[in-house]
């Protein structure tokens, strides 16, 4: 099983990142007001899925923030920022930063974070996300599958930059 750290401790993953050129697999999201997101939704967009813990955790408000920075003048490319949150947690750091894009998604009740490959198997923080970016073509193909090393880390943006070209 794959691992990250949280901290230092290493923590497994359950399931299998999807592969670089293999269609993305389905999902449905909630979004805070409660609806249900697919990839469907993002129509001819490459999408940008990137995985927290949790945004109450400060690496994963930091991520958002620095992900919304480095793609805001992309308008080909939708953020979609996912975590294990509840749909009104989501709202609620959404109207905190003032925030309308990008789309805070919950994956709480699905099997998200299992056929993505990026649900953590292990306490402390089992059933969360780990740190994650996938990148899916305007064709549906995955583009950059990458886990992050440290939930507590901010990575740099250059692979996922360059992955949107």
């Amino acid at each position: 099983m794959p691992t990250v750290k949280f901290r230092g401790q290493d923590l497994q993953l359950a399931g299998s990142l999807p592969g670089v050129g293999a269609n993305a697999p389905p999902l449905e999201l909630v979004a805070p007001d409660l609806s249900a997101v697919t990839l469907e939704d993002f129509h001819d967009r490459r999408v940008v899925i990137a995985t927290v813990h949790s945004v109450d955790a400060p690496e994963g408000a930091q991520a958002i923030r620095n992900l919304q920075r480095a793609l805001d003048p992309k308008d080909d490319v939708a953020l979609v920022v996912v975590s294990a949150d509840s749909p009104y947690t989501l709202r609620r750091f959404q109207a905190f930063e003032a925030l309308e894009d990008p789309a805070l998604l919950s994956c709480l009740g699905s099997d998200f974070g299992t056929r993505w490959g990026v649900q953590i198997a292990d306490a402390p923080l089992r059933g969360h996300l780990c740190r994650a970016w996938l990148v899916v073509d305007s064709e549906g193909a995955i583009r950059l599958a990458t886990v992050l090393p440290e939930l507590t880390q901010e990575e740099p943006l250059d692979p996922l930059l360059a992955a949107l070209g």
